[in-house]
């Protein structure tokens, strides 16, 4: 089926057609327009029933805030201005037609690259997949109400379409961006096709990403710490079922000489892991659960240093003595976690690979993150944030400044 989202089903032609004549709205980036648009989709999320079982709303309301976006305007105002000179000056204007590829399993994800580029002030289509689930559904209704009523209906476009269908070499070749979001395999289709000779495609791979705890200072938390410790672990690792790019797969247990508190603090944290889950009402299908226990049965059984246990349907953890090449490589999700108690931080540079993203961390000193950052020698590793921050969206993500590639930079010289 082809279709744009809350219209009639179309033909590749009429679909095309409508598409062939958008044009970017008679903005600025960051224009009071925009900004506005933005401040009452903010609203609509903090507001919404639907955020008390979906959190990830109430985390893109307050993204979409007007005073994180003022502060982003600012920086980037600000970085502009950096490079004027005496006799030189720079402006930052649209790059016109923006084409968005999100993926399927991250519901808020679009948002987030359309609301960039909407602030732009580029005209923006954005294939959606075409099953929806509830934030998805009600995130584009919201969207595409917002924007009919601020009159920028027009220039933003939600469609859908089989990747099977010209339209996807058809919308590439009308676009001045394209921002492609997804695993390695559809960044490397989707690139196949060409988009304007002066345009600009920006891919977002397959990435894997780790937590870091700092033993000492869990085990000097107070119970009611360690359990606001864990519900930020959980934000980080379930809310897109363990299947964020942001989200860990594996825990590094940084202890020291002494490997015993390590385990003694692992068996609580996964406990207590356990009980948030609970309280939360997360499960996973029975699907899940079986590929989980077959993994960790494969590994324990090609590994006699490997022990697995299974907490629930939801909760499975590994705990190996070595870290091996392949360890972040078993993304089935559902709550699988693999553990390593390391001595030394440099000895978990192996985990650092060009497809490593996010490092989640807690109880380490600032001279022991940047000790984490300068571990790898090829590209990798892009994020280091606190435990609770994985899935925190910036306008700089995977080494990219977003903003500065959605705009063109005019120069102007006296």
């Amino acid at each position: 089926m082809i279709n744009f989202y809350n219209q009639p089903t179309l033909t590749t032609a009429q679909m095309l057609a409508e598409l062939s004549a958008i044009k970017a709205p008679a903005q600025k980036p960051f224009s009071a327009p925009l900004l506005n648009t933005l401040s009452q989709l903010s609203q609509a999320c903090l507001e919404t029933p639907l955020r008390h079982n979906y959190p990830q709303l109430t985390a893109l309301g307050f993204w979409l805030r007007a005073a994180n976006i003022k502060r982003k305007k600012q920086s980037f105002e600000s970085s502009i201005a950096a490079r004027n000179e005496k006799r030189k000056s720079y402006i930052a204007t649209s790059r016109g037609f923006a084409f968005h590829l999100p993926p399927a399993n991250v519901d808020t994800l679009f948002i987030y690259s359309w609301a960039l580029s909407f602030l732009s002030a580029n005209a923006n289509v954005v294939r959606l997949p075409t099953e929806l689930n509830d934030v998805g559904r009600w995130l584009l209704s919201t969207l595409t109400d917002i924007l009919d009523k601020n009159g920028f209906a027009d220039s933003n476009k939600f469609v859908n379409f089989p990747t099977s269908s010209s339209l996807l070499k058809d919308i590439s070749a009308l676009s001045d961006l394209r921002l492609i979001w997804g695993g390695d395999a559809k960044v490397a289709s989707v690139s196949a096709h060409s988009i304007r000779l002066d345009g600009l495609t920006l891919g977002f791979p397959n990435r894997q990403s780790f937590a870091v705890i700092g033993v000492d200072h869990y085990i000097s938390l107070e119970a009611g710490k360690r359990d606001a410790l864990c519900s930020q672990f959980y934000n980080d690792a379930f809310w897109f079922d363990q299947m964020g790019c942001g989200s860990p797969r594996a825990v590094v247990w940084y202890s020291g000489t002494d490997t015993v508190p390590a385990k003694d603090a692992m068996g609580d944290f996964y406990d207590r892991l356990m009980k948030v889950i609970k309280a939360k009402g997360y499960s996973v299908e029975t699907a899940t659960f079986m590929t989980k226990f077959g993994n960790a049965n494969f590994a324990a059984a090609q590994d006699i240093d490997i022990d697995a246990t299974f907490y629930a349907n939801e909760l499975t953890v590994l705990a190996q003595n070595k870290v091996t090449d392949n360890l972040l490589e078993d993304a089935c999700g559902g709550g699988y976690f693999t553990n390593i108690i390391s001595e030394n931080l440099n000895n978990i540079s192996s985990l650092f690979s060009r497809k490593l993203q996010t490092v989640t961390h807690f109880g380490l000193e600032q001279s022991e993150v940047e000790t984490l950052a300068t571990l790898s020698n090829e590209p990798g590793g892009y994020r280091f944030v606190p435990i609770g921050q994985a899935l925190n969206f910036d306008d700089t993500w995977d080494g990219i400044d977003l903003l500065s590639h959605m705009t063109r930079q005019t120069t102007l010289a006296f």
